[in-house]
């Protein structure tokens, strides 16, 4: 037993030296094989999405037409009446051409500025509505996203423009028309950026076909260098916001986005009837109609 014991003391101060000059660790059992050592442990990267922690929302969609989140909707209705006693007469127009033809019908009247003899009323007043925040553009209501006329036409059957002012959207063809036996030529202009225009000689019974319009602030202006008395009127839109006035000066805009808004008429005689470019602030009821009531425009 005591020599047994001797043996294992050795043993045990030997491993124990290797063990410290080597730094490792290591297990030592008489007539038993060394036990290697345990593998370093390593950090392995896995592949994946990183933790969903801190991060950043992402950016917002560009600005489009404003979506009226409540469908809420409301129309707007009013009235534009010359301040004046009494209706202007509407002077003749000097018709220097083709008279057999032109004034077949009677004599032309100017159309310049037409007022209702009873009430006052003025007739041809462009009248529309914009957003507050000119970066947008206006909600529209869903049963007139889409176009329901392709073509808007406007006719010259006795030199003159009938109608004598037209609103239009933009995506519609404006076809104008010559039914009658004389020629005619079709000088729009607009902007000159936008709606730079043409000049185009109309023969007989022909028509014309003008697809590109844009949306623009600016109105577009016909006119007939064959027969210089002859002008006319037309606003494009990219929205279905806009009215004519009638016959009584009246107008109604229906299914605009309820809230705050612009509200903007425009007269060839005068220019802005109420405020001036930069519109006049309304707020469309929800389900309602805004009476605006009577607007007083000034005379020329």
């Amino acid at each position: 037993m005591n020599r047994t014991a001797g043996q294992i003391g050795v043993v045990v101060v030997v491993a124990l030296g290797l063990l410290i000059s080597a730094g490792t660790l290591c297990w030592v059992s008489l007539g038993v094989a060394n036990k290697p050592p345990e593998p370093a442990l390593k950090v392995v990267e896995v592949a994946g999405p990183p933790a969903v922690l801190n991060r950043p929302e992402a950016p917002a969609a560009p600005a489009k037409a404003e979506d009226d989140k409540t469908g809420a909707w409301g129309n707007v209705k009013g009235q534009i009446v010359l301040d004046a006693a009494a209706a202007p007469e509407r002077p003749p127009l000097s018709v220097s051409k083709d008279q057999n033809v032109c004034l077949a019908k009677g004599p032309l009247l100017s159309e310049d500025l037409i007022v209702n003899k009873t009430n006052l009323g003025v007739k041809n007043v462009f009248v529309w509505l914009m957003p507050v925040d000119t970066t947008k553009l206006l909600a529209v209501h869903p049963d007139l996203q889409k176009l329901k006329e392709m073509t808007v036409e406007v006719d010259q059957p006795c030199c003159m423009f009938v109608p004598h002012a037209l609103c239009m959207r933009q995506g519609q063809v404006l076809v104008a028309k010559n039914p009658s036996v004389i020629s005619h030529n079709f000088h729009y202009t607009g902007h000159p950026l936008t709606n730079p225009g043409a000049n185009t000689i109309m023969p007989a019974g022909s028509d014309l076909k003008i697809p590109d319009l844009k949306a623009d602030k600016y109105p577009i202006k016909m006119a007939c260098d064959i027969h210089p008395w002859m002008s006319g009127w037309i606003r494009v839109f990219d929205h279905p916001y806009f009215a004519l006035t009638d016959a009584d000066g009246k107008y109604e805009i229906k299914n605009a986005p309820a809230g705050p808004c612009l509200i903007y008429t425009w007269q060839e005689s005068i220019g802005w009837v109420e405020g001036d470019k930069k519109g006049t602030g309304i707020d469309v009821p929800a389900g309602k109609t805004l009476d605006r009531g009577v607007v007083k425009m000034k005379q020329p």
